[in-house]
Parts: structure tokens; C-alpha cells; sequence
């Protein structure tokens, strides 16, 4: 299965990422194995989370490799990216196997907007 992310139930900056990391081109996957490889997910958080100032500097991210195949994930030095359809998240993962099953919280910190 294919790196997706999905809301938590009931929450509108809270997300889970789950599945498998592969080598290509698309969201949720790297360009290839070794260390700081850029991935790229879709937030599915809605626009009134995003929008406010200070988005950027109050997101976090948790990650679990499932299976030992990614020894680390963290926000790249660009972290967010804007298209017409919305906010990307930039990610550099430490990966060594195609695919890796991987596990991720994603978390817009819960003052943003107030």
C-alpha cells in the first residue's frame, strides 16, 4: 500500500501517514535509498488550519519505520510548499530498502489560529 494521509477522526489539524515509502516521483515517495532523501505528502488539513501565521513554525511530526527500513524523518530546510490545491509537506528520510513500511503522526500545533 502506498504512503497516504488521512485526517484523524474529528480533527481538523491531526493526521495520520501511513503505508509504504517506494522510489519514484510521486507524494509519498523518495527519488531513491540513502540519506536525506526529499518525499513529498498532500496535507488533507483544512484551509482555516494552514492559513494562519505561524503554521510553519508550530508543526511536528512523530515517525515509525515498521519494518527497520527508515532510521529517521524530518522537516527539510523548505518544509511547506503552496499549489493551487493546497499546502505539501517537504520531508528528508534516511531510507535503505524499497518500499519501506513506515508510520507517521502529523500535528499542526493546537494554538495555531487562536
Amino acid at each position: 500500500m502506498a504512503m497516504t494521509v488521512t485526517l484523524m477522526p474529528d480533527g481538523l489539524h491531526h493526521a495520520i501517514a501511513t503505508g509504504e515509502i517506494t522510489v519514484g516521483a510521486g507524494f509519498g515517495e523518495v527519488v531513491g535509498l540513502g540519506i536525506g532523501q526529499l518525499m513529498q505528502l498532500r496535507l488533507p488539513f483544512e484551509s482555516r488550519v494552514y492559513t494562519p501565521v505561524g503554521f510553519e513554525e508550530q508543526f511536528f511530526i512523530l515517525a515509525k519505520s515498521l519494518d527497520g527500513n527508515v532510521s529517521d524523518v524530518r522537516l527539510n530546510a523548505i518544509p511547506f510548499v503552496y499549489d493551487d490545491v493546497g499546502v505539501i509537506l517537504r520531508l528528508d528520510v534516511d531510507i535503505t530498502a524499497d518500499p519501506a513500511n513506515t508510520y507517521m503522526q502529523l500535528e499542526a500545533h493546537h494554538s495555531v489560529g487562536r
